[in-house]
């Protein structure tokens, strides 16, 4: 039997003017949130969404650390080239 319950959502708005709906498929069935306002979705538009937001904070940290793993090696290099 499925999960039908449903429970209270709102996203933020953005401040760059993006688009400002999300679309969230559960079941072949799509869902529009329009950020800014409270709604009512099934609890697994709300997982999907969290997951999403999960995957994008470990995405922003496996880059942040990559770009000053990047950033050392090439001050290593200047420094052995310097020599």
């Amino acid at each position: 039997m499925a999960n039908n319950n449903r429970v209270m959502l709102e996203l933020p708005l953005l401040r760059d003017g993006e688009d400002q709906d999300v679309l969230v498929g559960l079941n072949g069935v799509m869902y529009r949130i329009k950020r800014g306002c409270t709604v009512r979705v099934p609890e697994g538009v709300k997982e999907i969404l969290d997951q999403q937001n999960e995957y994008y904070v470990v995405k922003q940290a496996y880059e942040e650390k990559e770009q000053k793993r990047s950033s050392r090696r090439a001050a290593a290099e200047a420094t052995e080239g310097a020599n």
